[in-house]
């Protein structure tokens, strides 16, 4: 289904404005609405949690894949910014064929002796995320935090539970976060 079905949809029950929160294409979201948008960026809200919660460990922010490297690269300098010093900047090898996911063990980017933060948009099964923190505890023995925009598994993506230290994401915080240990 396409985003302007989804809109039509929206538009027959009358709505006459509509707010998103990271869009993951911003621009066929803008497009495909006839009434006003609006829309909300997640990444100035994490980077104010993760400056509070770094301190003055080393840091970088780690994309999955190639695919996140916009939105990783917006995180990482904004928490630059507020931190006022240099945050490193990673991404993980992983690429998708036919279906088939293959990669997702190298890492390319400053990881070693920093808390890695990985940033992602969407949360199904977690299993990307999941190779992406064993990728930099194997590079490094990081990945310390996780952070995601949305998470759209219930129960909270097992896979990716599984293997994290601390989260907080868009639509979810987890008060217990041991990312300064």
């Amino acid at each position: 289904m396409t985003l302007r079905y989804v809109a039509q949809l929206f538009e027959a029950v009358g709505t006459d404005h509509v707010l998103a929160l990271d869009a993951h294409n911003l621009a066929a979201f803008e497009n495909a609405f006839r009434c006003p948008v609006d829309h909300l960026e997640a990444a100035p809200l994490m980077a104010d949690e993760l400056a509070a919660r770094v301190g003055d460990v080393p840091v970088s922010i780690v994309s999955p894949d190639i695919g996140g490297a916009k939105r990783a690269q917006r995180l990482q300098e904004l928490l630059a910014a507020r931190l006022g010093r240099e945050v490193g900047f990673a991404i993980i090898d992983k690429r998708r064929s036919s279906g088939v996911v293959s990669g997702g063990d190298l890492v390319v980017g400053p990881v070693e002796g920093r808390h890695a933060v990985l940033v992602d948009d969407l949360i199904a099964a977690g299993t990307t995320l999941m190779r992406a923190v064993q990728s930099c505890r194997k590079a490094a023995r990081a990945g310390r935090c996780l952070c995601d925009a949305r998470s759209a598994a219930a129960g909270g993506a097992p896979a990716a539970r599984a293997g994290r230290t601390g989260s907080s994401g868009g639509d979810r915080l987890d008060p217990a976060h041991p990312a300064r240990r």
